[in-house]
């Protein structure tokens, strides 16, 4: 009995946390289409790991003044290594 209360709950919160994780790919998603030319626009460029392995790092982004008077391209590489790297066998 104890098991399927924590199963539940566990449900539960995996619903919530996909629920959250959707609003805050929609709001990002946003910020890029409205506001592209802002700084802002470049921190939720660095964050999203939606671009494919071969792709994930842009000469525009090497090239960035901003970017690489920042530490978003060090956190783009800690993202890479903790999502892309995991695909390989």
């Amino acid at each position: 009995m104890i098991q399927a209360d924590i199963n539940s709950i566990i449900r539960k919160l995996q619903a919530r946390f996909d629920s959250l994780t959707r609003d805050k790919k929609k709001y990002y998603d946003e910020i890029l289409k409205k506001q592209n030319t802002l700084y802002v626009s470049k921190v939720v460029e660095m964050y999203s790991d939606d671009a494919p392995k071969e792709n994930f790092f842009t000469q525009a982004m090497m090239k960035d003044a901003e970017l690489s008077h920042s530490d978003l391209l060090a956190g783009r590489l800690s993202l890479y290594l903790q999502k892309k790297r995991r695909q390989q066998p």
